[in-house]
């Protein structure tokens, strides 16, 4: 028989503006894992490398540890890991994405160190954030030529109304 497997999928599609079609870019993150017969197997395959602890002491998703998943991803795209994830960081800083849904608050929460807890991450996360918001992000460029953002967003240059004489 088949063995039991448990899939998850999560796409963003962001619309292209193209007259007359529909075309969308999308990046795609799927996962497929083999279904558990037993409890007790989820630490073994879950946290193969991780010491034993205490049925009591919960697991969470890190902040770390998200950066890390991130920075491997970009390394797999043939980027530099820590110099996108720190471009990203500021460019969050430097435009605020919350105000753009859902998806812009849990974008603006990944790529904002400080709205969590002080987790012992590295101070050029921090710094990259501080560079944000001081709207100096032009030096990770040259480091990260790409950013997530750009295919994410768009810039759009509204025209400033003239004021009545």
């Amino acid at each position: 028989m088949f063995k039991p497997i448990f899939q998850t999928f999560l796409a963003i599609a962001v619309p292209i503006d193209i007259p007359n079609k529909n075309v969308f870019v999308s990046y795609n993150f799927e996962a497929n894992y083999a279904a558990l017969t037993n409890i007790t197997e989820i630490d073994e395959v879950l946290f193969p490398n991780l010491p034993l602890v205490s049925s009591r002491h919960s697991r969470s998703i890190s902040r770390e540890l998200t950066y890390t998943v991130l920075e491997n991803r970009f390394q797999e795209y043939g980027m530099k890991g820590r110099e996108c994830m720190l471009r990203n960081i500021c460019e969050a800083a430097e435009t605020p994405l919350h105000h753009n849904g859902i998806l812009g608050h849990i974008m603006h929460i990944i790529f904002t160190p400080s709205s969590s807890q002080e987790e012992g991450l590295d101070d050029e996360y921090y710094e990259a954030e501080a560079d944000g918001q001081r709207g100096d992000c032009d030096k990770y460029i040259a480091s990260c030529p790409t950013s997530l953002f750009d295919y994410i967003t768009r810039l759009v240059q509204l025209p400033h109304s003239s004021q009545p004489e």
